[in-house]
């Protein structure tokens, strides 16, 4: 679609779905993404949303959370991805339930949020949660603290991660030590006793 000038009715864009989007654009090419309900320009390199307001942004920057809808047993000392299998909602489409990961469509810094229950079949001695960025230990969190036999902890974790909108991906993983069997617990979501991953779009790049 040409762009339409009017000194009344203003300008109509291009548009075009994420997919859909021009093949070879060359920079200041600008356009409507109907996928993700913005205009957006090409800076030579990378799609970039156009943006006046924070509150436009906000509305439409990618937003998703999610749970592990079964019960996961993880090897002792080792560490796991939490099996994050179940989204909640996914406003952009960006979390892959079959890898566990966030992969956001738009660059930017993200308010992340996770939360990981276990309950110890003996007894574990420390509890750890992680961001990992791009396959790699970003942020970290740890308890240490002896629990017995049935007995559930929750362990969250949080930070705001700066996400480039096209290769950065973030998944939520846990590592436990201590004897026996431990599992890290189903949830539903309205149950309390839940491993969580959310994330939202907070700051434009």
């Amino acid at each position: 679609m040409p762009l339409i000038l009017s000194g009344t009715t203003g300008e109509v864009f291009p548009s075009w779905t994420t997919a859909g989007r021009p093949s070879t654009p060359t920079a200041g090419q600008t356009g409507y993404n109907s996928t993700l309900n913005i205009l957006e320009t090409y800076n030579g390199s990378t799609w970039c949303p156009f943006v006046t307001t924070a509150t436009t942004f906000a509305s439409n920057g990618p937003a998703f959370s999610a749970y592990a809808s079964a019960a996961q047993t993880i090897t002792l000392a080792t560490p796991a991805k939490v099996n994050i299998d179940t989204t909640i909602f996914d406003t952009a489409t960006c979390f892959d339930t079959t890898n566990k990961r966030f992969t956001p469509n738009v660059a930017g810094y993200y308010q992340i949020n996770g939360i990981v229950l276990g309950i110890a079949a003996t007894t574990f001695t420390s509890y750890l949660a992680f961001l990992y960025k791009n396959g790699t230990v970003y942020k970290r969190t740890a308890l240490y603290q002896t629990f017995t036999a049935s007995t559930s902890s929750t362990i969250c974790i949080n930070d705001v991660v700066y996400l480039n909108g096209t290769t950065d991906y973030l998944e939520l993983w846990t590592q436990i030590g201590g004897s026996g069997t431990v599992t890290i617990n189903s949830s539903s979501p309205t149950s309390s006793v839940s491993s969580f991953f959310s994330g939202a779009l907070v700051r434009a790049a």
